[in-house]
């Protein structure tokens, strides 16, 4: 939720997001997006293993989730990891898409940022499948001043709008 909290995120606003923590008001989706959704989940343990394919290591999948270790409401729940040649921890998103992107798309990117500065991961790949079975590995470097604003807007919105009583203005979400 970092980028809907960030007002990056085109598919909910801050305003909607804070419906759905506060007031569990979830949005409404048409049976299509839906679909799409559980394909995306469904999807998932084949894009890791043709991850593993490409990358030629193994993926752990972890059953937990990671905490921030100040603010226990910023949490990660990520597709996988591994150790790359130095040993350091790399987390791997997976992402089914219909129609594929060519470079990640700003919500993606403040997802896996947010992800990797909870973990303290130092780099992402994001895996992407298309509809038509295009496959792509997309890298993605963790960028320390983003996860800075990210953490301070994400603890400035929680305070004020999850546990305040303040509501953002209206943006035409339903």
């Amino acid at each position: 939720r970092s980028a809907a909290v960030c007002g990056k995120n085109v598919h909910q606003s801050v305003y909607a997001t804070v419906m759905e923590l506060r007031y569990g008001k979830k949005p409404q989706f048409t049976q299509r997006t839906i679909d799409k959704m559980w394909l995306g989940t469904f999807l998932e343990s084949g894009i890791i293993l043709k991850t593993e394919e490409k990358i030629k290591r193994q993926i752990f999948t972890p059953e937990v989730t990671f905490v921030d270790e100040d603010y226990r409401f910023l949490i990660a729940h990520i597709d996988g990891c591994f150790q790359d040649d130095d040993g350091n921890p790399v987390l791997v998103e997976c992402k089914y898409s219909e129609h594929g992107f060519e470079s990640i798309p700003i919500y993606y990117k403040y997802q896996i940022n947010h992800y990797m500065g909870i973990c303290k991961m130092k780099y992402c790949l994001l895996a992407m499948l298309t509809g038509s079975g295009y496959f792509k590995i997309f890298r993605e470097d963790f960028d320390p001043e983003l996860w800075e604003h990210q953490r301070k807007t994400s603890v400035d919105f929680w305070e004020r709008y999850i546990e305040g009583d303040e509501i953002p203005d209206a943006d035409g979400s339903d």
